[in-house]
């Protein structure tokens, strides 16, 4: 199977992307992560980010796109793994697209209101199914804890593609 950007050999192929080989597949996630950030206006040029490093693979990622990302917008990036300072204007915390949707379901099954998060969710529109395979592309460590909702969740996705996507965008 060929890309369907580029015409090289894919590697990867999802349902709702299609083949891509590895550098455009990195090249899509990016794009889409910056297009969230440019559309919520999320950060300004010399912004102070703390990223929370909890050792985890969506910190990784999380550090890996932030790093992309600053060398078009100048940031001042701090990673910690303990105790927050005041001296941020952002912090982003390690979650993605499966964290969103499980946080928005859970309230939405307690009668809840769903608070927007006052950190950063980098990742909120990146799948764990997305993330695995850049984990596997980027050749880092980590894995991903599934609760029961997000095993359901991942169910669902398998036999109805695209509905996190679609969950993601209601929530909006």
């Amino acid at each position: 199977m060929k890309c369907i950007k580029c015409a090289n050999s894919a590697s990867t192929c999802l349902k709702h992307l299609g083949g891509l080989c590895n550098k455009c597949f990195i090249k899509t996630i990016e794009k889409r992560i910056r297009r969230d950030l440019a559309v919520n206006k999320i950060f300004k040029p010399h912004d102070k980010i703390l990223l929370i490093n909890d050792k985890s693979l969506k910190a990784e990622l999380s550090k890996y796109f932030l790093q992309s990302i600053s060398k078009s917008i100048p940031l001042k990036i701090d990673i910690k793994t303990g105790k927050i300072g005041k001296k941020y204007n952002k912090i982003i915390e390690p979650k993605n697209l499966d964290n969103e949707i499980e946080y928005f379901l859970e309230s939405v099954f307690a009668k809840k209101s769903c608070k927007k998060p006052k950190a950063i969710h980098l990742l909120r529109t990146v799948s764990d199914e997305e993330l695995l395979i850049l984990k596997k592309i980027l050749k880092l460590d980590g894995t991903i804890q599934k609760s029961k909702l997000g095993r359901m969740l991942d169910d669902l996705e398998k036999n109805y593609p695209g509905s996190k996507f679609g969950l993601f965008n209601s929530m909006k």
